[in-house]
Order: C-alpha cells, then sequence, then structure tokens
C-alpha cells in the first residue's frame, strides 16, 4: 500500500489524483470479489475436477497446497 501511496504523490497533479484513488478503490473491491470467489472455490469439491479447481484456488490465495 505504501508503494500505491508513493505512485499516486508522484505520478498525480491536481484533481487527477481523485481518478487514482478512484481506481485504486475499484481495483481493490475487485481484487476482493476475486479473492472471496477463490475462497468459495476452495472450499467447495465433489468431484477430481472440483479438487484440482480447489487446489489452483488455494495456490492463487497464497494458502499451502495439499500433498
Amino acid at each position: 500500500m505504501d508503494d500505491l501511496v508513493k505512485r499516486l504523490r508522484d505520478h498525480c497533479f491536481s484533481t487527477d489524483w481523485q481518478v487514482a484513488v478512484a481506481d485504486a478503490r475499484e481495483a481493490a473491491d475487485r481484487i476482493e470479489k476475486l479473492e472471496e470467489a477463490l475462497r468459495y472455490i476452495a472450499a467447495n469439491t465433489c468431484c477430481d475436477s472440483c479438487q484440482e479447481a480447489a487446489k489452483a484456488a488455494r495456490a492463487a490465495l497464497g494458502e499451502k497446497k495439499d500433498d
């Protein structure tokens, strides 16, 4: 987050910073929704293909892989 603040300060002028902040909030909201979807996939398995999807979701979330 500190890096984002630095980039916003270094590259945004006048009202451009408001657009950049709105874009950052939109991106953060989208990331949160994607993480929620990945957590759902990781938690809900019923067959072999679901198990593989769950492993990929957990890996994308940075969780420890099942061995």
